[in-house]
This record gives structure tokens, sequence and C-alpha cells, in this order.
């Protein structure tokens, strides 16, 4: 049985489970962000510098996913920063404010239903162009 001290949260633990909120949001939201920033930026910087015949799929590819863990760097940092120094009821009136915010996490739903669906039919759309080596 527990006694009442042990089922209460102290104020630095409910602080504390704030932060890790808006870190784990801020990662999320940066890694989109960036997702979707890197390519258009990354076409425009190879068009203009490099010319047209040093584009490339897979090194798009590549920068998508670097872009998308900066981001996520990013946004986690800026997260633990801005709300680490907050104040303690700040935090937790933006924290009730993101948990009830339908449209961000009906988003933040649409973004997960379409990457599941971009990872399966990626492959699919690409197929034709692996080598033999690499199909069965």
């Amino acid at each position: 049985m527990s006694t009442p001290d042990s089922t209460h949260l102290s104020r630095s633990e409910v602080h504390a489970a704030d932060i890790e909120f808006f870190v784990r949001r801020g990662m999320t939201k940066g890694y989109q962000a960036m997702s979707l920033v890197t390519p258009p930026l990354y076409t425009i910087f190879i068009l203009t510098r490099r010319g047209r015949g040093s584009w490339h799929l897979s090194r798009l590819l590549r920068a998508t996913w670097v872009g998308g863990a900066v981001g996520l760097v990013a946004g986690g940092g800026f997260e633990y920063i801005r709300t680490a120094h907050s104040d303690e009821a700040a935090a937790r009136n933006r924290r009730n404010r993101a948990s009830y915010d339908t449209a961000s996490i009906r988003a933040d739903d649409h973004a997960t239903i379409g990457s599941i669906l971009f990872a399966m039919l990626t492959p699919a759309f690409f197929w034709k162009q692996a080598n033999v080596a690499n199909r069965e």
C-alpha cells in the first residue's frame, strides 16, 4: 500500500515531466519542419552551385535525412532551453494548452499516417530502378 507522499509528485518532478513533454514535441516538430524545408533548399543549392548534372536522388534523400536529424536536435534543444528556464506555472499552462490543441494533435496524426504510407510506397515506386543484384 502506498503512502500519501509516494503518490504525489513534487513541483520539480512535474516541471521535469513538462520539460520532457516539450522536448519530445520540439524534436518531432523540428524533424517535420526540416524534412519539409531541406529538399527544396538542397535542390536550389545544387542547381545554382553545381548545375543540373550534379543533382541525384540518393543525395537528395541523404540531405533530407541529415536535415531531419539537424531539425530533431535543434527543436529538442530549443524547447529544452525554453522550458527549463521558464516558470513552472507557465510551463504547466503551455503543456495544458498543447495537450488539448486538437489541430496540432490531428496534424501530428496525419504526419504519422503519411510517413508510414510514404515509407511503404517509396520502395514500390523506385522498384524498377533497382539493379538486378538487389532484386530477388
